[in-house]
């Protein structure tokens, strides 16, 4: 069975982008771009991995790090246009959560993505 990666970016050109390389090395993606739909996705459906971009409306860095990496012990990748603070910084080190800035080669989110998983 093929392992599902849950993608979350406001950014459809990058969803596309990431979740054709991930499909195409054999993940099933599931895209979101808002966090409308997220609790009850994360309560159906299991996922090896969570890619998440930092500047998604509606939850902060505390509740991707608390809720989802630590609670549902999911492994995540956080992306984003912009540099971490200290405070996000050391959030996301906490949790060994590894920080992609964009833009980026969609093959290094793969690769991390690949790197947890595996």
């Amino acid at each position: 069975m093929r392992e599902a990666v849950l993608l979350i970016d406001s950014d459809i050109t990058f969803l596309g982008m990431i979740s054709s390389l991930l499909e195409f090395n054999d993940f099933t993606v599931i895209s979101l771009h808002d966090t409308e739909n997220l609790e009850q996705i994360l309560d159906n459906r299991a996922f090896a991995a969570v890619v998440a971009d930092i500047m998604t409306p509606g939850i902060t860095i505390e509740q991707w790090s608390d809720n989802i990496a630590s609670r549902r012990e999911i492994p995540m990748i956080m992306t984003g246009i912009r540099d971490l603070d200290n405070t996000e910084r050391k959030q996301l080190l906490s949790h060994a959560i590894p920080f992609v800035k964009k833009p980026c080669m969609p093959s290094v989110i793969c690769d991390k993505v690949k790197k947890i998983i595996r």
